[in-house]
């Protein structure tokens, strides 16, 4: 980059600090303008700051753009006052610590942020995103040793946190152990690119499942089988086209092929609730009453303990 295009970043990085000053906002260089300018209109709206003045300042082109930004302030107002009235009635509450702290990170608020993020740790020390979020605020308060610690507390309980992995790298780099922050960086990436691996190939199923339903549903019932199975032999271990597989033989009334599919699944460990509702209803159509009465019992056993982890997950 040319003197000139130097220049031109100093004196725009020099108007965003100068921004940040009268909107009484922590400035970190490596923060976008775009988040920046979000708290920084929000300060507007919670003080009242003479908008052409703050337009002036921050080298925004249109009006528009900065009022959508105090309208949703103005939102994010009303939704930190649905979260304090919510821990007024449940103040362990993690989840709505944490909520309550995005909402400031939202405002340009960090510290505020911060502090609800420790309350909300400090009642489940162990939980993943509240340590995360305490990394999180602590990077964008330029506190990059303090960051780099809590991301390590992240990754010791979730090794795959991919945000966290940036976060620590970031932090390493800025704290200037470069080696260690390009290792990081490294191993972010590796995991970026498994993930994204990951989507492809979940977005690859829902495409394929969709094409085989949909040749189930205009009565081409044999090659929409030929594609489940098709889907299934590239793909072995994702229930969802075993499941589709079955409920699609089932309603063509080969109910003993879906039977098969069924116990296929809970062969293969793929032995949710659903899959014991659906081979019960199998056997009960194939008139082994006895057979769907045992299997109709492990599905109810299933179902209780799926519904308990779910309220202890609620509770938590």
């Amino acid at each position: 980059m040319g003197e000139g295009g130097q220049d031109r970043l100093g004196q725009r990085d020099t108007i965003l600090e100068d921004c940040a000053t009268l909107a009484q906002l922590d400035y970190v260089l490596d923060l976008s303008s775009h988040s920046l300018r979000r708290g920084m209109a929000t300060s507007v709206h919670r003080a009242d700051t003479d908008f052409r003045d703050i337009k002036k300042q921050g080298g925004w082109r249109h009006d528009g753009t900065v009022q959508g930004y105090i309208e949703e302030a103005s939102r994010f107002d009303e939704a930190v006052a649905a979260y304090k009235k919510a821990l007024e009635l449940t103040p362990d509450s993690v989840e709505s610590r944490l909520g309550l702290g995005d909402i400031y990170v939202r405002q340009g608020r960090p510290e505020e942020a911060l502090a609800e993020y420790s309350r909300g740790l400090a009642r489940d020390p162990q939980n993943v995103a509240a340590n995360f979020r305490i990394a999180d605020a602590q990077s964008r308060m330029g506190h990059w040793a303090e960051a780099s610690v809590a991301a390590a507390k992240v990754l010791a309980l979730d090794p795959n946190h991919l945000r966290a992995h940036y976060v620590q790298a970031t932090a390493l780099v800025q704290s200037g152990q470069k080696e260690e922050g390009d290792r990081a960086f490294e191993q972010y990436r590796k995991l970026e690119a498994e993930a994204r691996s990951r989507i492809d190939r979940d977005r690859d199923i829902i495409v394929a499942n969709r094409g085989a339903a949909k040749k189930l549903l205009e009565g081409h019932a044999e090659e929409a089988i030929a594609m489940f199975l098709k889907i299934i032999e590239s793909y072995p271990d994702s229930p969802s086209h075993y499941l589709n597989l079955g409920t699609a033989q089932s309603k063509l009334g080969q109910h003993k092929a879906a039977l098969e599919t069924f116990q296929k699944m809970i062969s293969r460990g793929m032995d949710s609730f659903v899959v014991y509702r659906n081979l019960a209803h199998e056997y009960q159509l194939l008139g082994d009453m006895d057979a769907s009465r045992r299997v109709e019992a492990v599905y109810l056993q299933n179902m209780d303990l799926a519904l308990r982890e779910s309220l202890d997950v609620g509770i938590e």
